[in-house]
């Protein structure tokens, strides 16, 4: 996966210890405040109704894909990737960036 790529080669930039399961979000979490910023003046031509549908479904997409991939990755850190905790927590993620497409 490409955000998994792009972490591994931000290891080497980075201190010892520095969010080793999530080094992938310090380039995306800007992106995606750089996106939805320059969505706002498309999102005001909206209509109300499509333009909250549209940030919503943005929200429950991104609090999936970058939320918790934050807790699977703490929860791997912590040697529990073969758990029914992780395992839960992927489906999580995944229902979420599912339904934020499918609820547009």
């Amino acid at each position: 996966m490409i955000h998994e790529r792009l972490g591994e080669r931000l290891g080497g930039m980075l201190p010892d210890g520095f969010i080793p399961y999530a080094r992938w979000t310090i380039i995306y979490t800007p992106a995606v405040a750089l996106f939805a910023a320059a969505s706002i003046p498309f999102l005001r031509q909206q209509s109300p109704r499509l333009r909250w549908r549209l940030v919503g479904c943005g929200a429950i997409y991104v609090g999936g894909a970058l939320g918790l991939e934050l807790v699977e990755r703490a929860v791997v850190t912590a040697g529990r990737e073969e758990s029914a905790l992780f395992d839960t927590l992927v489906v999580i993620e995944e229902s979420l960036e599912i339904a934020g497409l499918v609820l547009l």
